[in-house]
């Protein structure tokens, strides 16, 4: 085993590089593993007129291949990308022309929805834009029963898809009542919609088959607007890998093949490689409970592990809710891009985003500004510990004159308006406690909301801003430990990296737990998990021998209610009710009277088993006697009212379990981390970095900076 920088990996029998990809809508992470098994880390901006594609860029450097040239294909063992490209294409609307056949006198179903209010008090209510530029009726009905009570007409069934294609659109949806139960119909349009020539045809019981129209129904829409997006990408990203393997990461946090890879298993592509590493690092701890605390530049990623990943079926993005197996990650836009507001009244961050390009006013490209300002201005970020990516030619330093002339502009508006004096530094300081607090709720939706005392939590921090804002939110959520992992910049592209190859099935059963129900969903479990297995083995295309572990769980709910909650599978089936009733009283408050439940979904996950020693991570430090020593020291405004001279530590420098005791700054390459007064850092012989909160008040903080005062 080998190392770089004090990390290291277990080398495999490839000899060859290895590489882990995030593109995120500010920045590309690239996690290297060479063929010596040292990890390397880059991060590169994900759009830049210097280069055509981000990932294929940040591996082309790492090999030193020249532009404009395939990757060279016995270099490579394999490529695995997590990926925004769908996520943005929803939000943006740049989706597929999609059309939506639909049983007749059920056009307008996915327009009404469920009647859901984004803001219940609101008199004036904007519809999210919708996805299908047309819709056609099918002649043809299912009852719930799964029989057939009319056919399908095939004659009025081809006029209406002609009449789509017409209409310009290039994919289908096709989305039929009780479909889940008996997909006949659906196959039967589809073998029509073949012979007419669609480029994509999403059929709602292959998406998702569950009961819920309107939740199949918006899967499907998702899964045939943005599947030709990603397979154009796909394309292009194929242009330069040739025969490497490529895989992808999928929202529920597996490796796809490209040819499985749709729409619908994207939109979470690159948190769920966040969280992945969340997990690695809750390992490496010992830390039985911990929340995910990921900052980009464009919007900031939180997840909750204890011990097992969270997954959910039913998400919102883009104004749309729809239903997909994905792991459990609450996004919010707010990140090291998001632009400073004020508007007469009041201060606001985001939601939107200066992006990549132009970037915050300190990338030098006339860009608005933003919470990078902010931290620049009051000294948390400091410009020559950062890498020189910025400026017209993408080489330079950050703009720190551009920062502080944007907030200058602020400051003149919001001392005009509301008569007060702000100053730059704390008005700069304003705004970022504004950015922790948006911040902050989505912890408290995955842990509070859910009856999780934060207090048994450590919080690690990751991606390019985290680091910076870890105190500020451990402060205001009384969070008394931090984790920053070695590779904290670019977690999520070492999460992929760490990912294992596996497929879920969903579908609906909607019948009582029963003994009876135990058995055949015992047998059904068999027959899905040996065709997933199956279907992995031929992709995975392995020499050697693969185990797959198998993972079971129930979607259960109170008859008459519509809010499942989610237990491990059980051949016991007290035990299996004893775990649905201690979540309930966790979750609402109070224990049901009645001991029946329903079973509405099964839900089978098959992953890939890798061997232990293969997939340890290990990071190994050297001891030390000596003294940990600042690099230099900088101001950084910790309050409004005077600077603190602050030492800045190299962390590659930090001498294992020696205290550093705050205010500090630790820089490394690809972040910087505030240590806060009030807080305590070293660096673990592992090669973690923790934070940990001493039980100071504010003005003891003070008195330890200032003993005049």
């Amino acid at each position: 085993m080998t190392q770089i920088n004090g990390q290291a990996m277990v080398s495999d029998s490839f000899n060859r590089w290895r590489f882990a990809v995030d593109r995120g809508g500010t920045f590309t992470d690239v996690v290297a593993i060479d063929p010596l098994g040292k990890i390397h880390g880059a991060k590169l901006l994900s759009k830049s007129s210097l280069y055509e594609d981000a990932a294929i860029e940040g591996i082309r450097r790492f090999l030193g291949a020249k532009v404009g040239e395939k990757l060279p294909q016995n270099e490579v063992a394999w490529i695995r990308l997590g990926t925004t490209v769908a996520t943005n294409a929803l939000l943006e609307r740049k989706g597929a022309e999609v059309g939506l056949l639909i049983t007749h006198g059920f056009s307008d179903i996915l327009e009404i929805g469920s009647g859901r209010r984004p803001e219940l008090f609101a008199l004036g209510i904007t519809r999210p834009q919708l996805l299908y530029k047309r819709v056609e009726e099918a002649e043809e009905r299912m009852l719930a029963t799964g029989l057939p009570l009319s056919p399908l007409n095939t004659k009025t069934t081809r006029k209406a898809l002609l009449k789509l294609k017409a209409g310009g659109v290039t994919s289908l949806a096709i989305l039929f009542l009780h479909a889940w139960k008996n997909p006949q119909h659906e196959l039967d349009a589809a073998k029509i919609a073949e012979e007419i020539g669609f480029a994509q045809i999403s059929l709602s019981h292959k998406t998702i088959p569950i009961i819920q129209i309107v939740g199949r129904g918006r899967t499907t829409l998702i899964d045939a607007y943005l599947t030709p997006v990603l397979q154009h990408y796909i394309g292009q990203v194929k242009r330069w890998t040739g025969s490497i393997p490529l895989h992808f990461m999928s929202s529920a946090g597996g490796l796809l093949v490209p040819e499985g890879f749709s729409g619908k298993d994207a939109i979470l592509s690159g948190p769920a490689g966040g969280v992945t590493g969340v997990g690695a690092v809750a390992a490496q701890s010992g830390d039985e409970q911990v929340i995910g605390f990921d900052m980009g530049g464009t919007s900031t990623d939180v997840c909750r592990y204890a011990g097992e990943f969270e997954k959910v079926l039913e998400a919102e993005t883009a104004a749309i809710r729809y239903h997909a197996p994905m792991l459990n990650v609450e996004t919010v836009a707010a990140g090291g891009g998001s632009i400073l507001h004020f508007d007469g009244q009041k201060l606001s961050v985001g939601p939107d985003s200066a992006g990549s390009n132009p970037g915050p006013a300190c990338y030098g490209l006339g860009g608005p500004v933003t919470i990078t300002d902010a931290n620049l201005v009051v000294g948390r970020i400091v410009a020559d510990f950062f890498p020189k990516l910025f400026g017209p030619n993408r080489d330079g330093p950050l703009d720190s004159k551009a920062a502080r002339d944007g907030i200058s502009a602020l400051v003149k508006q919001v001392n005009t308006s509301t008569g007060q004096s702000y100053s730059v530094e704390s008005l700069a300081l304003g705004y970022i406690r504004i950015a922790n607090e948006t911040m902050g709720r989505p912890i408290k939706n995955l842990s509070v909301a859910r009856g999780f005392d934060l207090r048994d939590h450590a919080l690690i921090c990751f991606g390019g801003a985290g680091g910076q804002h870890g105190c500020g939110i451990a402060n205001a959520l009384n969070i008394k430990k931090i984790r920053l992992h070695p590779l904290a910049g670019v977690l999520s592209a070492y999460g992929i990296a760490m990912a294992v190859h596996g497929r879920t099935h969903v579908e609906t059963i909607l019948c009582l737990l029963d003994e009876i129900t135990l058995q055949r969903v015992k047998l059904r479990c068999d027959e899905v998990a040996a065709k997933l297995e199956s279907q992995l083995f031929r992709e995975l295309s392995s020499s050697k021998e693969v185990v797959f572990a198998r993972h079971i769980t129930l979607d259960l709910r109170l008859p008459g209610t519509d809010s499942p909650l989610s237990v491990a599978y059980n051949p016991d089936i007290n035990i299996i009710k004893k775990e649905f009733f201690s979540r309930h009283l966790q979750y609402y408050g109070f224990t049901p009277h009645t001991t029946t439940l329903e079973l509405l979904n099964l839900r089978i996950e098959v992953v890939e088993k890798l061997d232990d020693n293969s997939t340890k991570k290990a990071i190994e430090s050297q001891q030390s006697t000596k003294k940990s020593l600042p690099e230099k020291e900088v101001k950084v405004w910790f309050w409004e009212d005077k600077a603190t001279i602050t030492p800045l530590y190299l962390r590659t420098n930090i001498v294992p379990n020696d205290s550093i005791t705050g205010p500090a700054l630790i820089a490394e390459t690809h972040s910087i981390t505030v240590v806060e007064p009030g807080f305590v850092a070293e660096i673990s012989s592992d090669g973690l970095l923790n934070l940990s909160m001493k039980k100071l008040n504010k003005e003891s903080v003070k008195r330890e900076l200032d003993p005049t005062l």
